[in-house]
């Protein structure tokens, strides 16, 4: 039938960076039409599918316990008919159809069951029974791989218990209900019984011939009674072996003798054990209580058979007798003689063989899950009839051999085995065998990483190219748990001789139990490239409907991206654990496309190649014109609006051929159009001639080469000119309504990629390199004042003497307490702009503060200088010294210029202190005038009585607000007080008991504009304070007396200054206005005269005076009454009526 011309869609996506294509759900298997079989065998018809040589489909219906496995071959005649059902002879075969395999170099197929159960007096062996068929289901050969025979041996066992009264009546019940446990649970066997008491005396509670015609052990020790007596063991050991291992007792010649004692003290007899040994019974201790924790073998050794650590065991207390059980029934096991001397316990009587198989180039290996104690092992069948080979497991947990599968890799034939419960995380053995010899050799252990994960549990081995080398391992963990996915595959490459995982398969999101991974297969070449492909089915996603993925392989691999994921509910709304068993490598439908066989819950599912491929031996073709952007037209150097852009013509040419060359219609045709995208995320796209950022094209195309041309435009004020314009081209094939059948195209090869380029301005050679220097500029910070008010300033110049850098980038690395605040641009000579972020730096404690310049491009022969802002984090630790590191770098920077490249700068690191000198309130301390009264002496030589005097001077203060290093403090205290008084300072004292000095340099270190206050004539003492943690008080003190006569008063002032250093290397004064301080007195001196002669002579001279004038008047007769009278009268003054004469 013709081909309708099919519409090839174009999507063209323009843009940086370009997205990874997103794996479509469908491809080329034909979902929508499946065939379903389906068969009253129940629900696990579909647990194993095999598709046949002869284009028939093999299905694996195991049973349960309660029913046979069943085996089915469907036939394909047109439509899918049941062919001829060749059923084994599987009556006691449950699991049959459970294993499926076939060789891929005949037609041979093998089918096992692992379950073959039996029972061997009175214990559970398990083996497989395999049938191998060739061709149809026709007269199958069987193999019993790992089938022990039953080899019964008699035991006559004879319980010798302590009856003595050391024990409490509750103990001596507790050893009755031990016996009688251990008797029923070994009652269906060749085992025999007999039970003796001792204690003072020996009493045989019943024999041999008792428990033959009785096998009731509760009525066989329903009443014994307690001895309570003492212990007479050796005495009880006699009469055991004389008396009740005879024919008499029903003791058999051909049975094994064995003697469980059970004692809890020491004997109280002594004697020996020759009668036991001459018998070779063996004896069994069993010691209980505190009585033997010091030396538990010591007593009790002399009665136990050899090795003592084998046949002696304590227990602390009765009620441990209940957890014996299994240790003792191994012990008689061994004893029993049911297995060869070279076999250890449980060798292949649980094998459950056939759990795994692998048939390749002429080889069966089986694996054997439980041989060796669930050690797991491998058996290998040659010949015929077949001979079994045993390969034992290299260590002895994780039921290994639950999956196995053979490799061909340089010559060397290999298998891989898998241990998913080794130590809990999986392992996958690799052994390789030796084709002269049967040995087996473990050459690599591949450990898995979560616990449960059940790695190693599937296992698929994948020849890619067909050459017949296995070119990877594929190992699944179904188990595996992740919170958004469950299950995943591990894919091994070769390394030289050994497998290394390289990368990881996952199921999709929102199936955290979906079990990826729980069957893997590889299929044939599905979209016809030439690879293999591979098929991972995930049965318990989609709530338990299952899903299947499909990979396609490539030269260097398998894409780790899935082409097609089938959902089961797709193809069945109905259907449960789709996906768990796929197989895929034949045509079952005649139409030269693969069908692949998925099975289900009771159904199978067959889904052919819906649709042939088509596809491109090669990427199509795109060529641009102008074959480079100019960069000038297309950067922000000038106003945007005067900026137009590039056109550029774009040319795809596309070659079309069929990739499925085994579909035998004739070529097909091709009709074009796209499918529109609106790329986000990118702050500029290239527009096509319809001003849009994607094109939209439709045109057919045949067989061969076509080509087309569309015009894109490039924007004008582009960020990265430096980086290429990705083109990404997608295509898809249009479908329609008119036919069913349709080509497709492979979702993993529909798109090319290609880039346009800038246009580089770097020579004739068309290689730039840059030449960078840096450096620190003189305006950089001189020291780190550590202040949150306080900022650093790092002042850099940046300066490219080469040609045009790429991506210029200056690197600082920042201790932790420093905060990057901002960048800006100071000096520039081209066109400049810096931006900044900080990184923390991997295993340090620094960031790295990387500040892109001039991104992309910082021209050549030009400069920067530009400023970099830090806060400061005053809680952070520091050095004494700062150490700043900066760093050019560019993509092109030529080589023997990386020398100034780097550059260092040390600074130290200061501390803000604020300290305070000042006078002391206390006004006594510090008084701001004085007089002083020096009355003269008597004398020009006598000393006064109170003179020579001390006078307290002046005090100041010292305060640190935080403390403060190296503090020394300078106090100048002047020589001459007044020219007629002599000041003789007596020091400087300090309330912290510090000595202070006078200096020999009369230079101090740190006074200024104080000296103005100070006399020509001074002393300057020196105080080394030392750490300054508390006020201080520094006091100057002195003595006062008279240097000459004193003549006339004076005044004049008398002034004292402090000032002081610390450590400036650590320490930086905020403020500088209370470094030093001083204080002055006004000094008064008053001239005092001696008035006292004066007062004296005045006194006398007034006293002679009035003298001289009483005589005086006497002498006048002033003090005679006559002339007083006439006075009187001489004044109009007499006696009342008397007149004047």
């Amino acid at each position: 039938m013709a081909r309708t011309p099919r519409a090839l869609p174009l999507l063209l996506l323009l843009g940086l960076p370009l997205p990874e294509p997103t794996p479509t759900l469908g491809y080329n298997i034909d979902t929508t039409h499946p065939r379903v079989l389906a068969s009253d065998a129940g629900g696990n018809f579909g647990y194993q599918v095999l598709q046949s040589k002869d284009a028939s489909l093999l299905v694996g219906a195991p049973g349960d316990q309660n029913s046979t496995g069943q085996l089915y071959q469907c036939a394909v005649k047109n439509e899918w008919v049941w062919g001829d059902m060749g059923e084994a002879d599987s009556a006691q075969m449950p699991y049959l159809g459970m294993v499926l395999e076939s060789d891929s170099e005949d037609d041979r197929v093998i089918t096992c069951g692992p379950g073959l159960q039996r029972t061997c007096d009175g214990n559970l062996y398990v083996s497989g029974a395999c049938y191998l068929f060739r061709g149809r289901l026709e007269r199958p050969q069987e193999v019993t791989p790992g089938y022990v025979d039953c080899l019964k041996g008699n035991v006559d066992l004879v319980f010798l218990f302590d009856g003595s009264g050391s024990m409490t009546d509750e103990q001596f019940q507790a050893i009755l209900d031990f016996m009688i446990s251990v008797m029923e649970k070994l009652g269906n066997s060749t085992i025999r019984f007999a039970a003796v008491q001792f204690s003072l005396d020996v009493r045989i509670e019943f024999d041999f011939n008792a428990y033959k015609e009785n096998p009731n052990p509760r009525m066989l020790l329903g009443k014994v009674r307690h001895m309570k007596s003492l212990t007479f063991t050796f005495k009880a050991i006699h009469t055991v072996a004389e008396q009740v291992f005879t024919p008499k007792r029903g003791a058999r010649e051909d049975a094994k003798r064995v003697m469980i004692m059970i004692t809890d003290g020491d004997p109280s007899d002594s004697g020996d054990v020759k009668a036991a040994e001459k018998k070779n019974i063996v004896r069994y201790i069993i010691g209980i209580g505190n009585n033997f924790a010091k030396d538990k073998f010591g007593i009790l050794k002399q009665f136990a058979s050899e090795p003592v650590s084998q046949f002696v065991k304590v227990l602390d207390s009765f009620d441990k007798l209940k957890n014996l059980f299994s240790e003792l029934q191994a012990k008689i096991y061994d004893i029993e003689g049911t297995r060869t001397s070279s076999r250890s316990s449980f060798h292949l009587e649980l094998s459950s063989s056939g759990f795994s198989v692998d048939m390749s180039k002429g080889r069966l290996v089986l694996g054997a899950v439980g041989a060796d104690d669930w050690a797991g092992g491998l058996i290998e069948l040659q010949g015929d009839p077949a001979q079994e080979i045993f390969i034992k497991s290299p260590s002895s947990n994780g039921e290994k051999s639950y999956a196995v599968k053979s490799m061909q890799h340089q010559n060397r034939t290999l298998y891989a085995v898998g241990a998913p419960r080794y130590q809990h995380i999986g392992m996958v053995v690799v052994f390789q065998t030796h084709p002269d010899s049967t040995n087996w050799t473990d050459i690599q252990h591949i450990k898995g990483k979560q616990i449960g994960s059940y790695f190693g549990a599937v296992l698929c081995s994948v020849d890619m190219d067909g050459d017949g080398d296995t070119d990877m391992l594929l190992v699944g963990s179904p188990l595996y748990y992740e919170e958004r996915s469950g299950g995943r595959v591990h894919i091994y490459h070769w390394d030289q001789a050994r497998l290394t995982n390289t990368t990881v398969l996952q199921g999709a999101m929102g199936n955290p139990l979906g079990r990826f991974g729980a069957a893997i297969t590889q299929l044939a070449d599905l979209n016809g490239d030439g690879w293999a492909d591979v098929a991972v089915g995930a049965p318990l996603e989609n709530e338990e409907r299952g899903a299947v993925y499909i990979y396609n392989g490539h030269p260097t691999g398998l894409n780790t991206e899935y082409s097609q994921r089938i959902e089961g509910a797709t193809v069945s709304p109905g259907v449960k654990y789709f996906g768990q068993s796929i197989h895929g490598q034949m045509d079952l439908g005649g139409d030269g496309l693969t069908d692949i066989a998925v099975g289900a819950l009771g159904e199978v599912f067959v889904a052919g190649l819906g649709d042939p491929v088509a596809g491109f031996p090669r990427s199509p073709t795109m060529h641009f014109l102008p074959k480079e952007i100019p960069v000038k037209q297309v950067e922000c150097s000038g106003a945007a609006a005067s900026q137009q852009g590039v056109q550029v013509t774009l040319t795809v040419c596309f070659n079309t051929v069929r990739a499925t060359v085994r579909y035998r219609d004739p070529p097909f045709a091709h009709q074009s159009r796209s499918l529109p995208t609106s790329p986000t995320g990118w702050r500029w796209m290239p527009t096509a001639r319809n001003g849009q950022r994607n094109m939209s094209r439709s045109w057919s195309i045949l067989d061969g080469e076509h080509c087309i041309n569309e015009r894109l435009q490039i924007g004008n004020c582009i960020e990265d000119y430096v980086t290429p314009i990705n083109i990404l081209l997608r295509f898809a094939l249009e479908e329609d309504n008119i036919t069913s059948w349709l080509p497709v195209l492979n979702p993993l090869y529909n798109s090319a990629v290609t880039e346009i380029p800038f246009e580089k301005n770097c020579g004739k050679d068309e290689k730039c390199e840059a030449d960078l220097k840096i450096h620190f500029h003189e305006n950089t910070s001189k020291a780190l004042l550590v202040s949150p008010s306080d900022a650093l300033q790092v002042v850099l110049k940046l300066i490219n003497d080469g040609e045009d850098a790429y991506r210029a980038t200056v690197h600082m690395p920042l201790p932790p307490g420093l905060s990057f605040r901002k960048a800006s641009v100071l000096e520039r000579n081209v066109q400049a702009r810096i931006s900044c972020n900080g990184l923390v730096a991997p295993d340090t404690n620094f960031r790295n503060l990387s500040c892109n310049i001039s991104h992309p491009i910082y021209w050549g022969n030009s400069s920067i200088l530009f400023q970099l802002l830090f806060d400061v984090l005053s809680d952070s630790s520091w050095e004494d010294f700062l150490e700043l590191q900066v760093m050019a770098s560019s993509d092109n920077e030529r080589n023997g210029s990386l020398e100034n490249n780097r550059a260092l700068l040390q600074i130290p690191v200061l501390y803000p202190v604020n300290i305070i000198t000042k006078s002391p309130p206390r006004a006594s301390a510090c008084p701001p005038q004085i007089w002083l009264l020096l009355p003269r002496p008597l004398a020009p030589s006598a000393p006064h009585p109170l003179w020579p005097r001390a006078w307290p001077g002046h005090s100041h203060l010292v305060c640190s607000l935080i403390p403060l290093l190296d503090v020394t403090v300078f106090v100048v205290v002047p020589d001459v007080f007044l020219k007629e008084l002599f000041w003789l300072p007596q020091g400087v004292q300090t309330d912290s008991n510090v000595t202070c000095h006078v200096r020999k340099d009369a230079h101090s270190p740190c006074f200024n504009h104080a000296q103005s206050c100070l006399s020509a004539q001074q002393q300057i003492y020196e105080c080394r304070l030392g750490e300054l943690d508390t006020p201080s008080v520094i006091t100057v003190t002195g003595l006062l007396h008279d240097a000459s006569e004193i003549q006339e008063s004076s005044q004049s002032p008398f002034c004292t200054a402090l000032c002081f250093t610390f450590n400036t290397h650590k320490y930086s004064l905020l403020s500088n206005d209370f470094m030093q301080s001083q204080v002055t007195t006004e000094v008064e001196l008053v001239y005092v005269m001696n008035y006292l002669p004066i007062y004296v002579g005045s006194g006398v001279g007034g006293l002679l005076l009035f003298i001289l004038i009483i005589v005086g008047l006497y002498k006048c007769g002033f003090f005679k009454r006559n002339y007083k009278e006439r006075l009187d009268y001489g004044n109009g003054v007499g006696p009342a009526g008397a007149s004047p004469e």
